[in-house]
């Protein structure tokens, strides 16, 4: 047994090939190198916010029809301004306090003789409603972004 274990190791040390696994006709493949995705086309964005303008306003009160105009502005960071005014007031009104919700603004301003009045709109396709709470009352408010604003 011994002879024929060593004629064994003599013919595989001979001939090699004879018992190696056969070559395929290609190469081995190389794995292939890492690709970079292509960078994303450019996709415009819209900075504008989409309150910023002006928007006119109508409110049925018990003291009558109040119309006018709100103007809201966003800084580059985020935060809203804006001001409000009517043809029976001496001037524009500063807003204060704006919480976005989505599609809601809330705000309110100081009113003089009724104080600080909670404003909360909810805008959709160019126009928006809401109500002001002025002394427990909630008014209904409407209005429409301005053509030219």
């Amino acid at each position: 047994m011994r002879l024929h274990t060593l004629l064994r190791l003599a013919a595989l040390a001979a001939a090699p090939a004879a018992f190696a696994p056969a070559a395929s006709a290609q190469a081995p493949a190389t794995p292939a190198a890492p690709t970079v995705p292509a960078a994303p086309a450019a996709i415009a964005i819209t900075t504008t916010a989409p309150f910023d303008g002006t928007w006119t306003y109508a409110m049925d009160t018990p003291n009558g029809l109040l119309s006018g105009t709100f103007v809201f502005t966003t800084a580059e960071g985020g935060a809203i301004s804006g001001t409000m005014s009517n043809p029976m007031g001496p001037g524009s009104t500063p807003l204060g306090a704006f919480v976005r919700d989505g599609q809601t603004l809330s705000f309110s301003f100081d009113s003089g003789d009724y104080g600080v009045l909670p404003v909360r709109l909810a805008f959709k396709d160019g126009a928006y409603e809401g109500t002001m709470s002025v002394m427990g009352m909630a008014i209904p408010i409407t209005g429409a972004r301005k053509a030219d604003g």
